[in-house]
């Protein structure tokens, strides 16, 4: 009964109700598209995390995690980090960006120091180190149209594909793999690593470890120091800020469109004084009236959610042609927390207009014309 009550007031002025909906719709549709370059930057750093997890990772000092592709570590340090007391095994790693696409740069004898590397090949074999041989990701052999044993131009040079990996849904689908040496031939990077892993025989002395490394090598040789937990503690602190502010300047129009459904439900309780006031003196009560208001609002809340939701697939589509990657990303959380937004608005904006509806006095509202 109340749902059928909702639907006919909501349809009784069809043109002041799609108004409302996408005064909120396009509140959302802000909130979505903004954090959704944080929710991706969040995405991104902790599947970068995984990587290391239990290890220590050393980057150029004045690097921060989101821009460590810029980060270029003399690859000496390697083997000089592994004669470090309490320290099991080291290796360095290459990330990078070529004509073509992502390439990444491994020692494939040390794979299994990047516990959150689990890449395995479908088909073909890893590249031999310092050949001019590649693997490629699923959608990245989809993409060029090649399979094992074909040929790929990256920036200008011929390399063999030896092997496709199988899809693991992160960005090693769209990667090419090869060897460090490899790849610092294709990213320019003779002598050069991104990063340096530094796995301790004991985790519980990582922090120890990481310590003595900024302390004898962060001066010397430009370098920094830190274990996972220095890092996701970085990334929740610049996600945390980044996701404040977007977050922030969505709100704004939503707050905006609260205050269109506010006064819209205002004329609404004003137009219908005497239907209320029929309602109440057939015994309706002030809380069902109050329900059915509030109700209302939170319905033209969830309909601008619903829309604002749909346009932003697009946007975000947009968003990551425009910056030339997958970053921004749409999760549930960023679903969930935009819904719940949505129904807050509505509910603060008809608590108002529904009180005034309930405490109408039913004999002078049926007078009323």
């Amino acid at each position: 009964m109340m749902r059928e009550m909702v639907a006919r007031e909501l349809m009784r002025n069809r043109l002041r109700t799609a108004l409302t909906v996408l005064g909120v719709a396009i509140g959302i549709l802000l909130i979505v598209s903004l954090s959704s370059i944080s929710e991706g930057i969040n995405v991104m750093v902790n599947q970068e995390i995984g990587f290391t997890t239990g290890l220590i990772s050393v980057i150029h000092s004045g690097i921060d995690f989101q821009n460590i592709f810029y980060s270029q570590v003399d690859e000496g340090l390697v083997q000089e980090f592994s004669a470090i007391p309490g320290v099991d095994d080291t290796s360095g790693f290459i990330m990078g960006f070529a004509d073509v696409g992502w390439v990444g740069g491994v020692d494939f004898d040390k794979m299994d120091l990047f516990s959150g590397f689990n890449v395995d090949l479908d088909d073909g074999r890893w590249p031999e180190s310092g050949a001019d041989e590649v693997a490629l990701g699923p959608k990245a052999a989809e993409s060029f149209g090649v399979n094992v044993g074909d040929g790929i131009k990256i920036n200008g040079k011929e390399y063999e594909v030896t092997g496709i990996s199988r899809e693991s849904e992160g960005d090693s689908d769209s990667a090419i793999i090869t060897s460090i040496a490899t790849a610092q031939d294709i990213l320019g990077m003779e002598g050069k690593v991104t990063m340096i892993v530094v796995s301790p025989a004991n985790v519980a002395d990582s922090r120890d470890i990481a310590d003595y490394i900024n302390e004898v090598y962060s001066d010397s040789d430009d370098v920094v120091a830190g274990t996972d937990e220095d890092v996701r503690k970085f990334a929740a602190q610049m996600t945390g800020q980044l996701s404040a502010m977007t977050f922030g300047l969505g709100s704004i129009a939503s707050i905006i469109a609260g205050i269109v459904i506010m006064n819209v439900m205002f004329m609404t309780v004003r137009e219908r004084r005497r239907e209320i006031g029929v309602m109440k003196a057939i015994g309706a009560t002030n809380r069902q009236v109050l329900v059915e208001i509030v109700s209302e609002a939170v319905t033209i809340s969830l309909a601008g959610a619903a829309i604002g939701l749909f346009l932003s697939m697009f946007s975000v589509d947009f968003l990551n042609i425009f910056l030339g990657s997958r970053l921004a990303v749409i999760t549930p959380g960023l679903v969930t927390t935009s819904v719940l937004f949505a129904v807050f608005i509505g509910i603060a904006a008809g608590i108002a207009p529904a009180r005034r509806a309930a405490m109408l006095n039913p004999i002078e509202a049926i007078r009323y014309e």
